[in-house]
């Protein structure tokens, strides 16, 4: 055993007594006392976790107005989750399977939008190189006859959010160390009246490209 590994055992030992000396109790009761911390702890991280999916459907569930680029629109709640970046990005992977329909209609295509596209097109507005049309094609169930879209995609067929959130997920695993942030500077047009920005600016002031 290294001599590193043996000073931190006997920096706990001492923290241990310590404590259990400030508290008047057993070492024994002082390492349960500790473990039980230890645990909720814990726990309560995973919880957290679990939660933090649960907040983000909500809170997907509350948009509006999806934007229809090149032009800035989209209502403030679709870019206050655009702006909060990479630390957004499992919850958004998550709930890419989240059918829940809202009312907002998908232009140029009919029906509505889901909970789960929505998603997926915030993961867009952070990342700009999800290799969307990659995983299309990897998938050998899908005819080639068929557009190399999200739409056509995810509406072909149930199981293909499946496979797009976990293609997605291994993606992002492999490549989030690589991805480099792009400041956006440019003017944009307006076509929403939900526009609650003051600046005709990327809200984000950027996103997030992969690096050489």
């Amino acid at each position: 055993m290294s001599k590193s590994v043996l000073d931190r055992i006997n920096y706990f030992v001492a923290l241990i007594t310590e404590f259990a000396q400030a508290h008047h109790i057993s070492t024994s009761q002082a390492y349960r006392i500790l473990a039980l911390m230890v645990m909720f702890s814990v726990c309560g991280h995973v919880s957290a976790q679990t939660m933090n999916k649960k907040a983000c459907a909500a809170e997907l569930a509350r948009i509006t107005d999806v934007p229809y680029l090149p032009e800035l629109s989209g209502d403030s709640l679709y870019w206050n989750l655009v702006i909060q970046g990479k630390s957004i990005v499992p919850c958004l992977i998550s709930n890419l399977v989240n059918t829940t329909q809202t009312n907002i209609t998908i232009p140029n295509w009919g029906g509505y939008y889901c909970i789960g596209d929505i998603a997926f097109w915030i993961l867009c507005d952070i990342i700009y190189d999800i290799p969307l049309e990659d995983i299309i094609k990897e998938n050998k169930r899908y005819p080639k006859s068929e557009d190399i879209t999200y739409f056509s995609f995810v509406t072909y067929k149930k199981g293909n959010r499946r496979f797009l959130k976990r293609k997605i997920s291994k993606w992002y695993k492999e490549n989030e160390d690589r991805l480099e942030w792009v400041a956006d500077t440019r003017h944009y047009g307006r076509t929403s009246t939900n526009w609650s920005y003051p600046s005709d600016q990327h809200p984000a002031r950027g996103y997030y490209r992969l690096g050489h």
